[in-house]
Parts: C-alpha cells; structure tokens; sequence
C-alpha cells in the first residue's frame, strides 16, 4: 500500500472504494516488480535472500477490512516467494492486527508507536517477535523515568514473548 501511494498519492485510497480490480492488480504488479528486483538484486552480489522486510507504513491509514481484501495477499505473496516476513505499520496499529494474524509467514511484527503489545500478544500469541516503537516525544524529550514506564509496561504486556525496541533515526 505505501508504495502505491507513493506512486498515485492518496488518489490510490480513494480506488478501493471506486474500483477495486484495478487496485488488486496494481499491487500485484507492485509485488510482482519487488520479486523480481529482490532476486535480481541477491543475484548480482551472490547473497541468498533469507527473510523479507514489508514496509507497509501506510497500511495504518487504512480499515482491518481494506487490509484483508488489498493488502492480505501481496504480502503474503511476497512472503511465500522471498521467505519469512517481517511486517511494517507506522503508527497506531491496534486496528490492524487481527487482519496482520491473517498473513501467513510473519516471524517478526514492526508495530509503531501506541500499538498495544498487550493486544498484539492476545492476537499472535508468542508466534512473532515484537518490535516496537517508542513515542518520539517521550523517547527524544521525555524523563527518564518516563521511557522507563513505558519500556517497563511493554515488556510486562508482552508476556514473556520475543521482543525487541527499536528506534527510527
């Protein structure tokens, strides 16, 4: 989906609603060209391509319902044609992850800030290791003791599961 509006601007949103065949293959060719370019690309340095990194930022400004029916497939294609995933949203993601839980092959879930590890652990289960984000405002400006409240709450939300923090620079 980011890439795709990378290309069409927000008009691509408006599509699914408008015409949706044309957004199902837009993203198949989207997908199709990322396949051919990873290959190509692992072949010219003679590197295995061992996981793939979907960085769906955008999939956070779309509905749980618009993810299964346009996005479910591409990154489930891109998994199964490049090995494990690891799946990207931006932002709040709470909204997603059932439709998320629908992919198959996603080892690692790379939620942003304010997605719940609570509720991520209720859906996945210790199936996917979590990485999460910190608010950039508590992380960059924050006390110290404000970080450590929310490192604290997501590692006791996350329930003894795999988890790592990461930070955008």
């Amino acid at each position: 989906v980011t890439t795709a509006q990378k290309l069409m601007g927000e008009r691509f949103f408006l599509e699914m609603a408008d015409h949706p065949e044309f957004v199902h293959e837009f993203l198949d060719w989207i997908v199709e060209s990322y396949i051919l370019l990873a290959r190509h690309f692992a072949e010219l340095v003679n590197l295995p391509i061992t996981s793939v990194h979907i960085g769906d930022c955008s999939a956070c400004m779309i509905g749980g319902e618009q993810f299964s029916e346009f996005d479910r497939e591409p990154c489930a294609k891109l998994i199964r044609e490049l090995g494990p995933g690891r799946l990207h949203s931006c932002g709040d993601s709470n909204h997603l992850l059932e439709a998320f839980h629908e992919v198959p092959g996603i080892g690692i879930l790379n939620v942003g800030t304010n997605t719940s590890v609570a509720k991520a652990r209720a859906v996945f289960g210790r199936e996917v290791t979590l990485d999460v984000m910190p608010d950039p405002k508590v992380f960059c400006f924050g006390k110290p003791d404000e970080c450590a409240a929310w490192v604290g709450q997501c590692v006791e939300e996350n329930q003894g599961g795999p988890l790592e923090f990461q930070y955008h620079l």
